[in-house]
């Protein structure tokens, strides 16, 4: 098992994509997934759930919850991921990370996280 630095995300407003077209290689299960905030946000009461997805089709948990509350370096657990095939990749398989935001109001500032997953490699390609 691998942990694989994924992306540093962050933006400012508006639910969607955060990160696309991140190449994976090999072949392999994604089996956990965690984020740990690097600037931490500054608009009250953002509440924003970040989850990946490979090939056009969502992993099966894995979603992190980032809250205006969460310090700078908190780690924050993935929910739990489902080894359901959803969570498998092949080499050349594309990876993006969506986000959706929970907040009243205009979200201005939400920091940054970086996002990491742990990685089963397997034999094939």
């Amino acid at each position: 098992m691998k942990t694989v630095f994924l992306a540093s995300v962050g933006c400012t407003g508006g639910t969607g994509n955060m990160q696309t077209g991140i190449r994976m290689s090999g072949h392999g299960r994604i089996l956990e997934v965690y984020g740990i905030v690097d600037v931490d946000a500054t608009d009250a009461d953002v509440d924003i759930s970040i989850n990946i997805e490979i090939d056009g089709t969502n992993l099966t948990g894995g979603v992190v919850t980032w809250l205006f509350s969460d310090a700078v370096a908190a780690k924050k657990a993935g929910t739990a991921v489902t080894d359901d095939g959803a969570n498998e990749f092949h080499d050349g398989d594309l990876l993006d990370i969506e986000a959706t935001y929970n907040a009243a109001g205009t979200v201005t500032d939400i920091g940054r996280m970086n996002l990491f997953a742990r990685v089963l490699y397997e034999l094939g390609n």
